[in-house]
């Protein structure tokens, strides 16, 4: 028997249907049906309300239900012919096919991926399967070329789509990002685009767990055409132009062009497995280097301007497949062709060959060392904080191994320098921002070295200096085992730098030479901008002190005492002779004024023996070898507006016995003081003599009787007033009787 109908009419909400329908009961197992009809006016989203879903495979009425959200189908046909138990109709037992036209559709095709809004095509049911061709649509701010969607068979519900989008590229890296591509390709989160650009996409993904995962496919390509993309904050590319092609878990491209810092550079992208096994993103590249291109993007740092000329470069950036890694960056180049004028070890000929390389982390909750060697120079790694560049760090000098991170915060300095200009390092630091912030707790420095020399060309005394530091707030902690100033040996050294609320605490000063110690405490207060320094020194040979500081051989042994309380305006580093205010109090045991050439001992150089016999009219001739022996000289000393004062500085010694007071210009380089020399003889003259002889000479005698413990004979004393140069000292008579005729 038959049942049959023509011309059915639907009619509701969703879609209006007239349809021709016959069913044949023959004796078989399943009636043959025949339906054909046509529709309009139909929503999108209610298509599988008038499929036969009753005998469709399941997960063909899963996606059908989830993946027509919006939109209308405007007019389509319908056709089913065959017998109901074959159907969806594999092997051509049969037809089925639902034909209609797509408008303004939004279609989520597949869970995860962008959703595609305003889809204008045809969307054809055959049999067991479906296809979509798209002409026109968007997904995100992308606009969609040619696109098909297709599922060959409803039962084995493997989702095929096909499709180009022409968009801007900040929009296509999004599209990516916001796909299951974003969370195994995490360099996509890295990037950030401008310009035009053209993606392509082929997708195949399982809609079942019943099908493996090796039936997925994702395969795409970006066009980037003038494009620019920021890695990170440093590494600012444009003018791309080439082909980055992607699957689901890797990247690859060949010669990219492209700038960086307005210089050409080639890229080439691939995807490997890391040693640990996981995948990661490599980008090579090759190009060359101009600091003053690199000036305009870096804010202008003031020590690019100190490099000049052109080098070439190569890198990778290597960037993770994981959350729990961090981005990459290594760079290295041999500098040929860039000038440092950055004093050393950071100075270079541009024709010198100096190989460095450079490793930066970026992102990732994992912990990775950053390194910078300058070969031989110099060796850095270090740490980046959370709310900081560094958190901890160890700078070796004169290494070209990367040494390994402290395990506490602080920077560590090692390692050993021999020629460290402190002026030209005081310029340097003075261009940077020293500004720091209170917020964030200072690093602690600690600077341990087997040695360092520093050099102090000569400049004008009294110069004012820069002011690198307003503050310093970092704890400090300093141990030099071989610490030169110049040509002078300072030996073992040490100090401790303690910030307290409103000054700068220095601590614990210890310089250990051979042949002399000297220590001392202080502070620098902020808000007054003074530096203070107690300071004492020692020594049990003082001419080899000398001799070791570099002045001429004035004094042979000796035993030396002092101690002093000085300060300056500005911070210790402003230390000046200008400026310098405060006292010293010094005596020297046992020793031997050695002949000199005057000016060559600077203060002890007025003392020459090549002088001081003539002027004195005593005969030292026979001392003139061995020298002047004194028993002490003491005295006690101030300084102030750059002079040093004198207010009785004696010389007790064999001989003789000497006081001197007066200025001695520590800037001006001379001399403005009064000598008084009484010979070692046995007749004395009483005060009351002296007396006859002058008020004024009285006094002094009285003085000089106090001050030597001895009765002094006032005939035999010399006054002598002593100006000039350091260089050239004039030693003025002051009472000298007129020489006795020679017979």
């Amino acid at each position: 028997w038959r049942l049959f109908g023509h011309r059915l009419s639907i009619a509701s909400p969703d879609i209006q249907l007239q349809a021709d329908f016959q069913a044949l009961f023959d004796g078989q197992p399943s009636p043959l049906l025949s339906l054909r009809g046509k529709f309009q006016h139909g929503m999108a989203a209610a298509v599988h309300n008038y499929l036969p879903s009753a005998i469709m495979p399941t997960n063909a009425v899963n996606w059908l239900e989830h993946a027509f959200l919006t939109g209308q189908a405007e007019s389509g046909e319908l056709l089913l012919h065959g017998r109901a138990a074959d159907f969806p109709y594999r092997h051509a037992k049969g037809q089925f096919e639902v034909l209609f036209q797509a408008r303004d559709v939004t279609l989520d095709y597949a869970p995860g991926w962008p959703v595609l809004y305003e889809v204008d095509g045809e969307v054809r049911f055959i049999n067991a399967g479906m296809q979509i061709h798209a002409s026109h649509g968007r997904t995100l701010d992308a606009q969609l070329g040619e696109t098909h969607v297709s599922i060959a068979d409803f039962d084995q519900a493997l989702l095929e789509v096909a499709g180009h989008a022409s968009t801007d590229t900040a929009t296509g890296l999004r599209f990516l990002r916001e796909s299951p591509l974003g969370r195994d390709l995490l360099a996509l989160r890295e990037l950030r685009g401008e310009g035009d650009a053209r993606l392509q996409l082929q997708l195949a993904l399982p809609l079942s767990s019943q099908i493996p995962d090796s039936a997925q496919r994702i395969l795409g390509q970006v066009e980037l055409h003038d494009n620019r993309l920021q890695v990170y904050d440093y590494l600012p590319l444009s003018a791309i132009n080439g082909r980055l092609h992607f699957d689901r878990d890797r990247f690859r491209a060949q010669g990219i062009q492209a700038q960086l810092y307005q210089q050409p550079l080639t890229l080439d992208v691939t995807s490997r497995a890391s040693n640990n096994a996981q995948l990661e993103t490599l980008i090579e590249a090759h190009g060359e280097l101009n600091p003053r291109l690199l000036e305009q993007h870096w804010q202008a740092h003031p020590w690019l301007s100190q490099l000049q000329g052109q080098t070439r470069w190569q890198g990778q950036l290597t960037i993770p497949h994981s959350t729990e890694l961090s981005t990459t960056l290594y760079l290295e180049s041999a500098l040929q062709g860039l000038a440092s004028q950055l004093p050393a070890p950071l100075d270079k000929a541009a024709d010198a060959s100096l190989p460095a390389r450079l490793r930066l982390n970026f992102g990732g909750p994992s912990r990775a060392t950053n390194h910078l060697v300058l070969e031989s120079r110099l060796a850095m790694s270090w740490y980046e904080g959370s709310t900081q560049p560094i958190e901890r760090a160890r700078l070796v000098l004169g290494q070209s191994r990367a040494p390994g991170v402290p395990q506490t915060p602080v920077f560590q300095i090692q390692g050993q320098q021999h020629d460290l200009d402190i002026e030209a390092w005081q310029e340097v630091l003075a261009q940077l921002d020293w500004d720091s912030d209170d917020e964030q707790p200072p690093l602690p420095i600690q600077i341990k070295m087997s040695s360092l020399y520093l050099i102090h060309p000569p400049s004008t005394a009294g110069a004012e200096r820069t002011p690198v530091i307003q503050q310093w707030r970092h704890p400090l902690e300093l141990h030099i085992q071989d610490l030169r100033y110049n040509t002078l040996p300072l030996g073992t050294t040490q100090l401790r730098l303690v910030p307290a609320s409103r000054q700068l605490l220095i601590q614990d000063l210890a310089i250990h030479a051979d042949n002399f110690q000297l220590d001392g405490h202080g502070s620098w207060d902020y808000a007054q901008q003074l530096s203070q320094m107690n300071l004492s020194l020692d020594s049990a040979n003082t001419g080899r002190m000398l001799a070791d500081l570099g002045f001429a051989s004035v004094i042979r042994q000796g035993k030396l005492a002092a101690t002093a309380q000085l300060d300056w305006p500005g911070s210790p580093l402003a230390f000046s002779l200008a400026t310098l205010h405060g006292s010293m109090e010094a005596r020297i045991d046992e020793g031997t004024l050695e002949d000199a050439r005057p000016g060559a001992g600077r203060l002890l150089g007025i003392l020459s023996l090549d002088a001081l016999p003539r002027r004195l009219r005593l005969d030292f001739r026979d001392l003139a070898d061995k020298g002047l022996q004194f028993k002490r000289i003491e005295g006690t000393f101030l300084f102030d507006q750059g002079s040093l004062f004198s207010e009785g500085m004696v010389i007790d010694s064999y001989p003789a016995q000497i006081l001197i007071t007066g200025r001695t210009g520590l800037v001006a380089r001379d001399f403005d003081q009064e000598m008084i020399v009484i010979p070692q003889v046995r007749d004395t003259v009483s005060i009351a003599g002296a007396l006859a002889m002058g008020p004024q000479v009285g006094a002094v005698l009285a003085l000089l009787q106090n001050i030597f413990k001895r009765n002094i004979d006032a005939a035999t004393m010399q006054r002598y007033h002593i100006t000039g140069s350091w260089e050239e000292p004039e030693v003025i008579p002051l009472n000298v009787a007129p020489e006795e005729p020679q017979p």
